[in-house]
């Protein structure tokens, strides 16, 4: 066997092929690390006490995590989301982490300053989750034809990508209802396009591509220059899809997109699958807790249990 290792309450010391890995369990992949020796996982334990290599997994283009921070080109990151990031490798969530490298390569290459400083934020307060390419996604309220309710010009129909310059997006915050595409959180939703007939569609916006966030309705809305358009939602199911649970989007997996949370008249949060069916997650409303998907499934974190779908 070329795996052995020892666990105390300060440490693991873990032999892989000869070499000699001693393991702090402030690690930043100590959990990851528990789960890959309980499978007998030895590729994966190799990579997880390699902490360059560990690091490399969540690097994405521009963007380089190392051990004592998060680096754009070089250059250190004073953001949320680079603290974020950070946070949760140290959990050893690399593969939440992943998606948020990503977003933030995407990130900076919008010239807004403001969105740089504040667009994750907006989407942590908005609960709005990150797809697995660095994007996000939001809702539109559109007419009955998929056409936009302000000029009535742009096609929203699933599978279309609407664009329109950048510098025709009004970027003043203080101009609540001005040019640009706009896009909304769940908060927006029961406060604007409720006439019979109108549709809610999901969008995938790039945050590259976002403008400005106008200051009414609690900052619940923004405005971009280019967005897809996914799928239509109805307005009843819409504000459940995601709420605070949605971490990560995965745009390949229809049946998790799909889902839905609410929680029912004991606090217990109950998942929706694809076909309706429901399942109580065992979690309250008010637990620590996040989901993420998984194959054929979802996981609930930290306990990192699986539902089969």
């Amino acid at each position: 066997m070329s795996m052995s290792h020892i666990i105390n309450s300060n440490a693991a010391t873990i032999v892989v092929d000869g070499e000699i890995f001693t393991i702090r369990r402030d690690f930043l992949n100590w959990n990851e690390l528990m789960v890959a020796l309980d499978a007998g996982d030895e590729a994966r334990v190799k990579i997880l006490v390699d902490i360059p290599e560990s690091l490399k997994e969540v690097t994405s283009g521009r963007i380089s995590v190392q051990d004592d921070g998060v680096y754009f080109n070089g250059e250190p990151l004073h953001t949320g989301l680079a603290n974020r990031i950070l946070g949760l490798i140290r959990e050893g969530y690399q593969g939440l982490a992943s998606p948020l490298t990503k977003f933030l390569d995407n990130l900076m290459d919008n010239p807004s300053r403001r969105s740089v400083q504040g667009l994750y934020e907006w989407l942590e307060k908005s609960n709005l989750p990150i797809t697995d390419d660095g994007c996000f996604i939001a809702w539109k309220i559109v007419g009955p034809e998929f056409k936009d309710l302000y000029s009535g010009k742009f096609d929203n129909s699933p599978g279309q990508t609407v664009e329109v310059q950048r510098n025709e997006v009004d970027e003043n915050i203080d101009q609540t209802c001005s040019y640009g595409l706009h896009f909304c959180s769940n908060e927006y939703l029961p406060r604007y396009g409720r006439a019979e007939g109108n549709k809610i569609v999901m969008v995938k916006v790039n945050p590259r591509d976002v403008v400005a966030f106008p200051r009414d309705y609690n900052t619940s809305k923004g405005r971009c220059c280019r967005y897809e358009v996914i799928r239509e939602i109805t307005r009843s199911v819409a504000p459940s899809l995601f709420g605070d649970s949605a971490t990560v989007y995965d745009t390949a997996k229809p049946s998790f997109e799909a889902m839905g949370f609410y929680a029912d008249d004991k606090g217990n949060v109950i998942l929706i699958d694809a076909d309706g069916n429901e399942l109580n997650t065992g979690m309250a409303v008010n637990d620590d807790h996040s989901i993420a998907d998984v194959t054929g499934g979802v996981q609930l974190l930290p306990s990192k249990r699986v539902i089969k779908l």
